[in-house]
């Protein structure tokens, strides 16, 4: 018997988030990260110049990349010299770095120091440049910094070992395409999808913990960007019909022709 695929085109770009700390280099930036990109995400920009607020922010969204102006970077305790903001700004690269392990970009004006260009790259900047600057280096800071985003992430969900590892290995051969994450449960798959820009998943339905349907509610209503692909041994339409109710793009029956999912994973990251 055939298998039967249900699809429903998606047409929304992925995301992008970036964090950027001034104003004045939110057009800059943007315009950039489109040039470099081609355009090909939606590109969200989230910007203060308070660090609480930033970190705030960091929790509640996987920022892509941090674009940071030191100098301007204003903490809780204001009233502070010169010396001591600079150690603080230190300190906060070091946590942003160590924490959410995402690209950083960092300007600054003063001091006219080569020593604080090392530093702040000690700390956890990817690159640091002193302002005023021209756009050509950024823009290959930008290449450098976002080479891996560019390949969309897809995330396999399964609570079968060897049917995970069989398809992540047969997935492998469209790397130049997309890279492959695994999860053995929901409960990891929230956490991958936390820690890293997850463009599609695909999910088993019947799991222990959290189930294939609860993954996807969550997936809707806190990823509400990234497509979700159902592919189950449940054969009845009714599980089919749900799951398109609930917002899957597509649901394949096991075991299905890894080239016809494959085919339509690409679709989706287009």
């Amino acid at each position: 018997m055939k298998q039967k695929t249900e699809i429903i085109k998606l047409e929304k770009k992925r995301r992008m988030h970036v964090f950027i700390s001034e104003e004045f280099l939110v057009e800059v930036f943007s315009g950039l990260i489109s040039e470099v990109t081609r355009d090909r995400f939606d590109l969200k920009v989230a910007v203060t110049t308070y660090a609480d607020e930033l970190l705030n922010l960091s929790k509640r969204r996987p920022f892509d990349l941090f674009v940071l102006f030191l100098n301007n970077v204003i903490f809780p305790d204001e009233n502070l010299p010169g010396e001591d903001r600079i150690r603080k700004a230190l300190r906060l690269l070091i946590h942003l770095k160590t924490r959410y392990r995402k690209p950083i970009i960092c300007l600054y004006g003063y001091p006219d120091d080569p020593s604080y260009e090392r530093q702040a790259k000690l700390a956890g900047a990817d690159f640091v440049f002193r302002a005023p600057c021209d756009a050509a280096p950024l823009r290959e800071a930008l290449e450098e910094c976002l080479g891996d985003t560019l390949i969309p992430k897809v995330l396999l969900v399964d609570d079968e070992r060897t049917i995970l590892d069989v398809l992540k290995q047969v997935l492998g051969d469209y790397r130049d395409t997309f890279s492959v994450l695994t999860a053995s449960d929901g409960f990891i798959a929230k956490d991958k999808l936390k820690k890293n820009a997850v463009s599609l998943v695909v999910t088993n339905l019947n799991m222990p913990g959290i189930n294939g349907f609860e993954l996807l509610d969550y997936i809707k209503v806190n990823y509400p960007d990234i497509p979700v692909i159902i592919c189950s041994g449940y054969h009845g339409l009714e599980k089919s019909e749900l799951a398109r109710e609930k917002g899957a793009v597509a649901y394949f029956r096991k075991p299905c022709k890894i080239e016809d999912l494959a085919g339509t994973i690409r679709s989706f990251l287009k």
